[in-house]
């Protein structure tokens, strides 16, 4: 029981989910499948880790009885997974997905017996990401689980089947409070960044962090928004936007909207929103932001 609880100690901020796991390993109690919900970045991830660890008490690095599935991106000939995509910055022309080849490769695991511990653990990232045909493949997985675990973490659990979250033991994240994301800043020695870029977090250790790191990426003429600056060189400044990925341009234009928030500058707001619903359609980031810059040349 001193594993099980110290490794819980690990995870700050999710107190219901900490005593719903605790719970089921003291009575022995296990699901078949879990569905941990709740916005990226806040430990989702981090507890299946180590819940799998409890439920097989070994460490699973490279455990021939864990399976860790994630979503990969097309990249030329390539599939890459997405948190390779997310370390080299890559610019991507389509969205991330999990594919039926990867449900296939789980049935194969499933249906081999364990060769080290009692039962096996497969563990999907971002399960949001499983396009229609894999979603209704798996749907045989979790029917048939054998002796697995099967945990799944989802951000958006809306783009899951309704029929899939039924069959999983649905675990609730939350938002981290300020406080945990200063102590998990500290922890992580990321105390120095700033408290509106904490604010532009909303209660993610994950955001929190991506966002500082991209953002020292833009050059400061850029991140200082000036609408007779930007729109005296239009151009100019679309075309350095669009250099960046689209990730980057979501959180720009976030970072701006916070300032417009503060200027409680109403029509900026409102016109920021748009960018962000267009960008995150895939519409073309040149057209969003020439729209969005001859916008303000026009009001000056």
């Amino acid at each position: 029981m001193t594993m099980v609880t110290d490794l819980l100690h690990q995870i700050i901020g999710q107190p219901i989910a900490i005593q719903l796991l605790t719970a089921a390993i003291n009575s022995q109690a296990i699901a078949p499948a879990y569905l941990f919900t709740g916005i990226a970045g806040i430990g989702k991830l981090t507890t299946a880790k180590l819940y799998a660890q409890m439920i097989l008490s070994q460490n699973i690095s490279n455990h021939p009885d864990v399976l860790m599935i994630e979503p990969t991106c097309q990249v030329k000939d390539e599939l890459i997974p997405l948190s390779m995509i997310h370390q080299q910055q890559l610019i991507l022309s389509n969205l991330p997905q999990i594919r039926v080849e990867q449900i296939r490769q789980i049935n194969q695991f499933l249906v081999q017996s364990p060769l080290k511990a009692n039962r096996k653990i497969v563990i999907i990232e971002s399960a949001e990401y499983l396009n229609p045909a894999a979603a209704n493949a798996f749907l045989k997985s979790l029917e048939e689980p054998y002796t697995a675990t099967i945990i799944l973490t989802c951000a958006v659990p809306d783009k899951l089947l309704s029929t899939l979250i039924s069959r999983c033991h649905v675990i609730p994240f939350y938002p981290l409070g300020e406080h945990h994301i200063n102590q998990l800043l500290t922890q992580l020695n990321n105390f120095n960044i700033p408290a509106h870029i904490r604010h532009l977090g909303q209660g993610s250790i994950g955001k929190t962090i991506n966002i500082w790191n991209l953002l020292k990426q833009f050059p400061s003429e850029l991140l200082n928004f000036q609408k007779k600056d930007r729109v005296t060189k239009i151009y100019e400044t679309i075309q350095t936007l669009i250099s960046f990925s689209l990730e980057q341009q979501l959180i720009l234009a976030d970072y701006w909207q916070y300032q417009a928030i503060l200027a409680q500058d109403v029509h900026q707001i409102e016109k920021l929103e748009k960018v962000k619903s267009f960008l995150s359609k895939r519409g073309n980031p040149s057209l969003i932001w020439e729209s969005f810059f001859f916008c303000f040349a026009g009001s000056l």
